[in-house]
């Protein structure tokens, strides 16, 4: 009589292995998919909660927008002025308003990762505040560093991170295009009072943009549901400058050769007729990546210098500085908006309201919706 087989044969067993290999492999797309979706609706709720934030903030302060800096000692950016909204009151109860963000005269001396660079006291005096975030101010999509590393401000001192973000604020197209050297941005951020020469590290010495006028919810000629507020960009990668020509990378700003007024000029009505930012940032994409010297993108949230973003470029796409001009903020040069999230990127409008924009989007309704008194016709239907 046979006796009962107990267990698999060899060709049973590679049998069941090879369909639960099979299972795995459709499974995990699924469940990465699964979870890019759970982080971009995490993403979408913090710039859902950031635009929350600003429109608490203009309630409080007669009905006006917070500016994305002023120059000197005022120099925070709109995340800083919003914090209180953002549940980020103990951190904002740690910044000093009577200095500025960062800089300043005295000596302090920050040190990254193994170089130093002056950033004087008052980055030391705003410090607790600069190390420190909150979620709402970063996608779960991006865990690139955003930093060159630690921060030392004393010989011996605990090495620190500074504190990082995703959202930028909207600071429109290319300012010089219509108005010159003397350009000022046409976008929901605003830069007050500067003068005729601006050198103290929001600008380099040298360029000149004239002041502006805060920006106010009657501002919004086209309407607060078709004016981006705010956006998203991949942080930095961190490295040591100069980064490699060959690379590519969204998250870093990349050297460019023109010049800031080579493409000024009046726009045109027409989606048929390209626009001089269209044609400003297809060089930009046509040039090689010719090394960067910002690979930070992301970091210092408290600062104003460098918490804009530009709509000349469309979405995920490279981004470029004015080498002849320096690294600056995103109003002057093409900083794009970037994330992590397959096929595009979200962005909340200054009436509260995210969308996710996709990367196809048409250049003529990524430049109208800049913009919150241009006067263009714009379908949201395109969206």
């Amino acid at each position: 009589m046979r006796s009962k087989r107990v267990g698999f044969t060899l060709i049973e067993l590679l049998v069941v292995i090879s369909i639960i290999a099979v299972l795995i492999a459709l499974l995990l797309p699924a469940v990465q998919s699964a979870r890019e979706a759970a982080r971009r609706a995490q993403c979408s709720n913090n710039l859902k909660q950031i635009g929350l934030a600003v429109a608490n903030y203009a309630t409080a302060n007669g009905e006006t927008l917070p500016p994305a800096s002023i120059p000197l000692m005022q120099d925070f950016s709109y995340l800083a002025r919003i914090a209180p909204y953002l549940e980020m009151n103990d951190i904002y109860n740690d910044i000093n308003f009577q200095v500025g963000a960062r800089w300043g005269p005295g000596p302090c001396s920050c040190q990254f990762n193994g170089g130093t660079e002056s950033c004087n006291q008052y980055g030391l005096i705003n410090a607790s505040a600069s190390f420190n975030t909150t979620s709402f101010l970063l996608c779960p999509s991006d865990s690139a560093p955003g930093s060159l590393g630690f921060i030392y401000f004393a010989p011996g001192a605990s090495a620190h991170v500074i504190g990082r973000f995703n959202y930028p604020m909207n600071g429109g197209l290319n300012p010089f295009n219509t108005t010159g050297a003397t350009g000022a941005t046409n976008g929901v951020a605003y830069y007050p009072t500067y003068s005729a020469s601006i050198g103290q590290g929001a600008f380099e010495t040298g360029q000149q943009l004239q002041a502006e006028q805060p920006v106010t919810y009657s501002s919004f000629v086209d309407g607060t549901s078709k004016t981006v507020l705010a956006s998203e960009w991949q942080k930095g990668t961190g490295l040591a400058p100069p980064v490699p020509s060959n690379s590519s990378v969204l998250g870093n700003v990349y050297n460019f050769s023109d010049t800031p007024t080579q493409y000024s000029g009046q726009r045109s009505p027409s989606p048929d007729t390209p626009y001089p930012d269209f044609l400003l940032a297809q060089d930009c994409q046509n040039q090689s990546p010719n090394g960067s010297q910002w690979t930070w993108k992301g970091d210092w949230w408290i600062s104003g210098n460098s918490c804009t973003y530009s709509h000349t470029q469309p979405p995920n796409r490279n981004s470029c500085y004015y080498a002849s001009v320096g690294q600056g903020p995103g109003v002057i040069n093409l900083l794009s908006a970037s994330s992590y999230h397959p096929g595009g990127i979200n962005c909340v409008f200054a009436d509260g309201s995210v969308r996710f924009i996709k990367n196809g989007i048409a250049p003529y309704l990524w430049y109208a919706i800049a913009t919150p008194n241009g006067r263009e016709t714009i379908d949201m239907s395109g969206f």
